[in-house]
């Protein structure tokens, strides 16, 4: 597998309790000892969710993440004084991918 693309969605009302914007979320990858950002780009937004889609160049453990800006700033290195930083992680669902096709393995709600 050269490059994979995913769906996912997330609920309005978790992202507005736990303050954050639908532009902070993002799928993440880890890979090679690390986890990376992919692309990650609003696709559709309903009443209740927002469904995002991004594109991973392989196959690996995934993480839906929202960051705010301080978040983001801290991550990236700068020198920035912040609170305790907390990234939350949402796990949707997690599907089985062979061969013989797609199996739903695990749902959270």
């Amino acid at each position: 597998v050269t490059r994979a693309i995913f769906r996912f969605k997330v609920d309005k009302r978790w992202l507005l309790d736990n303050n954050y914007k639908e532009e902070d979320v993002v799928l993440a990858r880890f890979n090679d000892g690390k986890w990376n950002s992919l692309s990650t780009i609003v696709l559709l937004r309903e009443e209740s969710q927002i469904t995002y889609t991004a594109e991973s160049p392989g196959f690996s453990t995934f993480a839906i993440l929202a960051r705010n800006a301080d978040e983001k700033a801290a991550a990236a290195g700068e020198k920035k004084e912040l609170p305790k930083i907390e990234i939350s992680i949402l796990l949707l669902e997690t599907v089985l991918l062979s061969p013989f096709g797609v199996k739903k393995v695990k749902s959270v709600q």
